[in-house]
């Protein structure tokens, strides 16, 4: 959200309600439905016109509806084409996105972004959401009790 705009322009940009004081605004609700997953994955945007300039960027986190990038320069477009390296030297995930929101990050002249996917191909959708359970189930530990399945051993 630039300084010039209000937070009212910012959800209807997003198309959004304003959410009454108290009450989540239906994306805000959607938000905390979507697990979010983060890891830094390389990324290349493409317009959506098919424009043979690609920009390259880092996506720092990622769930089913869309993702957080950081880039050197503020999109130029609001719609392009995504391709995510999800796994090295497997095909890439890939569809619409939109630019929901920009922020520059000050301290680092970088520029963060928030983008959500637009219809994705049912095969992109599937691959990206069993990427996701798989990075979560690595990282959630399945027990928390200690694995007592070898014999302990006393050094005196």
């Amino acid at each position: 959200m630039s300084d010039n705009e209000s937070q009212d322009e910012v959800e209807e940009k997003v198309g959004e309600s304003p959410s009454v004081q108290g009450e989540a605004s239906p994306a805000e609700e959607e938000r905390r439905r979507t697990y979010r997953l983060n890891k830094v994955l390389g990324a290349t945007l493409t317009t959506s016109e098919g424009d043979s300039k690609a920009t390259r960027l880092f996506v720092i986190d990622i769930s089913t509806t869309g993702f957080r990038a950081t880039d050197h320069q503020p999109p130029s477009e609001k719609d392009y084409e995504i391709s995510i390296v999800l796994v090295k030297d497997q095909e890439p995930f890939m569809s619409k996105m939109r630019v929901v929101w920009v922020k520059e990050l000050t301290v680092s002249g970088m520029y963060q972004m928030g983008c959500e996917f637009i219809d994705p191909p049912p095969e992109q959708a599937d691959k990206l959401k069993a990427f996701i359970e798989s990075e979560r189930n690595k990282s959630t530990p399945t027990s928390k009790t200690p694995d007592f399945g070898r014999p302990w051993t006393m050094i005196t």
